[in-house]
């Protein structure tokens, strides 16, 4: 009796650290300015079917940006890309979450070595009586990764990577 339920105990921890969300935590670069934060993350190879991937899974990054308190509103859209190295026809995929303080809105795009999602923020800032706005001071940030073509049995794969991109600029009016 012990072993079997030492053996179900084991097989519970097991499906739950496989059932772990991706983390896009990647090293990758991160450049900002007054209006904008971009991660980009190196070239990569991808892990095959990792968090249940159609192909190679390859790994994003997550960047922030936050609305200069002197604006008073800014309205933000994260805009997010997956690209191969080589333009050789291989089918690619990535997901985008733009996350603020009034909730989160998800975007996702398929494409053929190149595809770029799009979103705004979910949820109505009260101040601000709109969406896709957030006050001075407040933060957002934008998380990708994707999914690329499992090129076996060519030895040279195609290599991919995403970048994540935060846009802001000052509510007028």
């Amino acid at each position: 009796m012990r072993k079997t339920i030492t053996a179900l105990l084991a097989a519970a921890a097991l499906a739950s650290v496989a059932a772990q969300p991706a983390a896009a935590d990647v090293p990758s670069t991160v450049e900002r300015t007054t209006s904008s934060a971009r991660c980009t993350t190196g070239w990569q190879y991808g892990v095959y079917a990792a968090y249940g991937a159609w192909g190679d899974y390859i790994d994003g990054c997550t960047v922030s940006w936050t609305c200069p308190a002197a604006w008073g509103h800014c309205e933000v859209l994260g805009r997010s890309t997956i690209e191969t190295l080589e333009e050789t026809g291989n089918r690619v995929t990535l997901n985008e979450r733009v996350r603020s303080p009034y909730g989160h809105m998800d975007a996702s795009c398929e494409g053929f070595d190149r595809c770029v999602a799009s979103s705004g923020i979910a949820g109505v800032c009260p101040a601000c009586g709109s969406h896709d706005f957030i006050l001075g001071g407040q933060k957002a940030t934008v998380q990708c990764n994707g999914v690329r073509d499992e090129d076996i049995p060519d030895r040279e794969q195609t290599l991919a990577r995403v970048r994540c991109q935060l846009y802001g600029w000052k509510k007028v009016g």
